[in-house]
């Protein structure tokens, strides 16, 4: 079946919980499990170190919904880059992740992030990479947020989605010499 999770802090249930809407936010939780099944739904959790601390803001609450609707808590990170620091000559994966974003909202880097006043859309912390085991231990450890991290190897383990054929389907795109 299809695994649910309650997202990001954009997601239905944590911007009920920022708002202080618990009763919305464990409404929206139960649908979730009507539409999916107990088995299937997991109540995310994130740290991306964000400067506005709106992950951490939610944890209680979520913590508390988890035990009153007997859901399993998740460890998450999104991952929108590879490397969390400078890699060769490069510039920092963050730091060209912010022009990626700039370009797509036709924005400039010199106008400021949201996040700092500005109207340019960005992240307000640089830890959006695929973080390993031991940093994400560290991040939620098992006497604060049990099961959270044993619980996100169990859904890795029940993903078994597979490609039709064995063809490579990423682009060919002809670079220079």
């Amino acid at each position: 079946g299809i695994i649910a999770t309650t997202g990001c802090p954009s997601g239905e249930v944590q911007t009920h919980l920022r708002l202080g809407q618990y009763d919305k936010a464990i409404e929206f939780a139960s649908k979730l499990v009507d539409i999916f099944g107990h088995d299937y739904v997991y109540l995310e959790l994130m740290d991306h170190g964000m400067k506005s601390n709106i992950e951490r803001r939610v944890r209680g609450d979520l913590m508390r919904l988890g035990k009153e609707l007997n859901l399993p808590l998740l460890a998450t990170n999104d991952a929108h880059y590879a490397n969390p620091q400078k890699t060769g000559e490069n510039l920092p994966d963050w730091q060209l992740h912010e022009e990626m974003l700039a370009i797509q909202t036709h924005a400039v880097m010199s106008e400021p992030c949201d996040y700092d006043g500005g109207t340019r859309f960005g992240f307000d912390s640089h830890e959006y990479y695929l973080k390993s085991s031991a940093e994400m231990l560290e991040r939620f450890p098992e006497d604060e947020y049990p099961g959270a991290i044993s619980n996100t190897l169990e859904v890795a383990e029940r993903c078994t989605a597979k490609l039709e054929h064995d063809d490579d389907l990423r682009p060919r795109i002809p670079l220079p010499e």
